[in-house]
């Protein structure tokens, strides 16, 4: 009975490591690039660029006058500089994340071969 059990599991354990690589490229992927959209729309969402780039020309405060239009114009330019360059370093470090995701394992198994080799000889 002890080997019985002991087989079944070694033989799902055997399957599983076998199909990992396998749900790490397809499903893992699509997960981790859905995850990716969701967090760029987030992030997107946070950072207000959408709003202020569309209430670029607006004037603050109601103030229709020249001076009151260029002073909301450059105002209003520099908040979106500053927001759409946070919001491009967050894009990058999540596309970053995963590049990572997609390398790391293939990085990771060459380490462990040139190793072996390595105390093989």
């Amino acid at each position: 009975m002890f080997m019985r059990s002991l087989a079944i599991v070694t033989r799902s354990v055997a399957v599983e490591l076998a199909y990992s690589p396998l749900w790490w490229y397809t499903t893992g992927l699509k997960r981790q690039g859905r995850t990716l959209l969701r967090q760029v729309r987030y992030a997107n969402d946070v950072s207000g660029v959408s709003p202020w780039l569309t209430n670029l020309f607006v004037p603050m405060f109601g103030q229709h006058d020249i001076a009151g239009r260029v002073i909301s114009f450059f105002m209003r330019l520099a908040q979106l500089l500053v927001r759409f360059l946070v919001y491009v370093g967050y894009v990058l470090v999540a596309v970053l994340l995963l590049v990572l995701y997609v390398v790391i394992p293939p990085i990771i198994l060459w380490k462990l071969i040139a190793a072996a080799l390595h105390l093989l000889r």
